[in-house]
């Protein structure tokens, strides 16, 4: 903890004096941003002395006293860094708002708080002996038990009661099966355990499984075969019957044009 608060301290020092402002970095991003919104929403208006009267775009009005550092918005009262009202008046007073800022945000302070280092030690080897006798630790005394009970009555708390010994008759209660009856049901359960395979009799159930799937396999592709020939003879019975139809319809057709010149070539000889 020494070693590292001895490097903090260092660095954060180091890290100070080589920042060129005179306020640290935070309070001087803040006052920057205020100064930005001092040029586009603050109207000031001079009254002969320190106070200046500020007037927001909004049409708010506040007092700035200068001499005594305070604004009717309290902004710079609580925080220490003139707030937008303030740095209108500043610059209406031709003044500078950095010399408004208070002194706890100046680096000349944030120097000053670390000026006091911690010193380095040498290690353990290198200490003076004494000729004291030797500090021992303190004692330890076991401290008494303490009972806290929350949400309920602490009389009727049974939680920290040592627990009750058990009875011998409710032990023998409690044994449903003696000696013989847990041997018998250890027999029964050893006879319904089933001896392992030997590799023989596993070679022989997997040869049964393959032959089994093959026959599904054969079933199945007969299935699909013969509804697939059905599905053609059927196909090619209505090819047939719509053939056999044509030739009918044509040759009721030849038929009766025949008919017809007959009986115009009798007409004719008439």
């Amino acid at each position: 903890m020494r070693v590292k608060l001895m490097k903090r301290i260092h660095m954060t020092r180091d890290k100070m004096m080589s920042y060129g402002s005179a306020i640290c970095p935070k309070p001087r991003d803040i006052l920057e941003k205020n100064k930005v919104k001092a040029a586009t929403d603050c109207i000031p208006s001079g009254s002969g002395s320190q106070q200046i009267e500020v007037e927001s775009m909004g049409g708010s009005k506040y007092v700035v006293d200068l001499e005594a550092r305070t604004c009717a918005c309290r902004r710079w009262d609580l925080s220490g860094i003139p707030c937008k009202h303030d740095v209108a008046a500043i610059n209406f007073m031709r003044m500078k708002p950095e010399d408004f800022v208070h002194e706890c945000y100046l680096k000349k302070t944030y120097m000053a708080i670390y000026s006091n280092t911690i010193k380095p030690l040498n290690g353990m080897n290198l200490w003076p002996r004494s000729d004291e006798a030797t500090i021992l630790p303190p004692q330890y005394t076991r401290q008494p038990a303490i009972v806290v009970c929350w949400g309920h009555n602490m009389k009727t708390c049974h939680r920290h009661l040592p627990p009750k010994t058990k009875k011998a008759t409710d032990l023998n209660k409690k044994r449903k099966l003696n000696t013989e009856e847990a041997s018998s049901f250890q027999a029964q359960a050893n006879s319904k355990r089933k001896s392992p395979l030997t590799k023989n009799e596993l070679r022989q159930k997997a040869k049964q499984r393959a032959e089994k799937l093959k026959k599904k396999r054969d079933d199945r592709k007969a299935a699909t075969t013969k509804r697939s020939n059905v599905n053609v003879v059927a196909s090619a019975k209505s090819q047939v019957g719509a053939s056999s139809s044509k030739a009918a319809a044509s040759a009721k057709a030849s038929s009766r044009s025949s008919s017809r010149i007959k009986e115009n070539a009798k007409g004719g000889k008439k």
